[in-house]
């Protein structure tokens, strides 16, 4: 889809995942070392390499080396975090399939909404012509004129409305794609019409395997865990190995000549302060790991729930559509049809012909309100268990 290569924010999560993957390679490097330059004991009153036996130019490195194990653990953390930014770019990769879904589904409503606004503008022109013609030979009372020139107008305000929401429609949708707002679009398709059915069991064992939001729980679990082991071994005292070089010079009366020297230095860390530092900081990772747990707890039951009343309105949708198509739709199409036989008759007043009429002006935009609904809620189950729903239609 074009809107993951074109949207400025799920950019912007990819550089901060690639940024994340260049982590775990600083976290497992040593320290870099450091390199010390010293003049030594030099005389205030006769500074020089030959004045005084003990004065010299040191050169020296100092190479701190932490405790066994510490790197390892820091670059688990490290890759622990780059996960979670990889499952937070897989969950706007969904988020914004369903958001581009959804505004595709608006816009065809606004489309179809229009396009039958249209039509119904020709039905009331037929309306009125009939009309017209009847009070030409005395047979229509001036009202029923002035009630088809009324519902003409509020035929012709409805349709600037449709024409306005489908701008608006279509603006969404290249908003949600990453395009221009007033971009051409190319006209939507036409939904599926039959009932939508899909196997509940399997989507709610998917949304338990597969869904992004779960993911990016479950990676962060991971984080937090791998924190608390990284923050035991904080405890332990790191290494300090330097080496010094010195530069002397001759004196006289040194026995050793001026020779140069050279000294080892070996350290080690003490964690004194342990109770305030590296304890409250296993404490710290503990309390975030029990959070991301309860964050993972938060979401199933969240997910699941979601998921039963998503199912349970395509269902419903379902319903719906069908009792429009087998029923409302045909029944407002023989009312509107035998109103204008009666009303040719004179054995209904106009009023009654511009009723179903509106009903079925009404019902048919409410049908295609109900399909594009249905649409919108079948991406958003997409979107929740992150699997097509074609592996788990019956």
């Amino acid at each position: 889809m074009e809107a993951l290569q074109n949207h400025p924010d799920l950019r912007r999560v990819r550089e901060g995942a690639a940024a994340a993957h260049e982590v775990p390679s600083q976290a497992r490097s040593l320290p870099d070392p450091v390199f010390r330059f010293s003049a030594q004991n030099f005389r205030v009153d006769d500074p020089g390499l030959d004045t005084a036996v003990m004065s010299g130019l040191v050169l020296g490195i100092i190479q701190p080396f932490p405790f066994p194990g510490k790197l390892p653990k820091r670059r688990d953390v490290a890759e622990a975090q780059a996960t979670v930014s990889d499952q937070e770019v897989g969950l706007l990769e969904a988020l914004i399939i369903e958001r581009v879904q959804r505004a595709y589904w608006q816009l065809h409503f606004a489309e179809r909404a229009l396009q039958i606004t249209r039509l119904n503008v020709g039905v009331i022109d037929t309306l009125t012509n009939v009309v017209h013609a009847r009070f030409a030979v005395g047979q229509a009372a001036q009202q029923d004129a002035l009630q088809a020139q009324v519902a003409h107008s509020r035929l012709r305000a409805a349709l600037q409305e449709r024409e306005q929401a489908m701008r608006s429609a279509r603006r969404a949708l290249n908003s949600a794609v990453g395009w221009p707002p007033d971009d051409q679009l190319p006209p939507t398709e036409a939904p599926e019409r039959s009932p939508r059915v899909v196997n509940r069991m399997s989507l709610a064992k998917a949304v338990l395997s597969e869904s992004p939001y779960l993911e990016l729980a479950r990676s962060k679990v991971e984080l937090e865990g791998r924190g608390v082991r990284e923050a035991t071994y904080d405890r332990a005292p790191d290494l300090l190995i330097g080496a010094d070089y010195r530069l002397r010079g001759v004196v006289p009366g040194d026995p050793t000549q001026g020779a140069d020297m050279f000294s080892v230095t070996v350290g080690l860390s003490l964690p004194i302060f342990a109770r305030s530092k590296q304890k409250a900081r296993i404490r710290e990772f503990q309390h975030r790991l029990a959070e991301a747990r309860a964050l993972e707890d938060s979401v199933v039951l969240e997910i699941t729930t979601r998921l039963e009343r998503l199912v349970d309105a395509v269902e419903r949708l379902n319903a719906e559509i069908a009792l429009y198509q087998r029923e409302l739709l045909p029944e407002a199409d023989l009312a509107l049809d035998a109103s204008i036989s009666d009303y040719q008759a004179a054995r209904v007043g106009f009023v009654s012909v511009l009723q179903n009429w509106d009903t079925e002006l009404e019902l048919q935009i409410a049908h295609e309100r109900l399909l594009a609904d249905r649409e919108e809620r079948l991406a958003e189950v997409e979107s929740l268990t992150g699997a097509l729903l074609e592996r788990f239609t019956p």
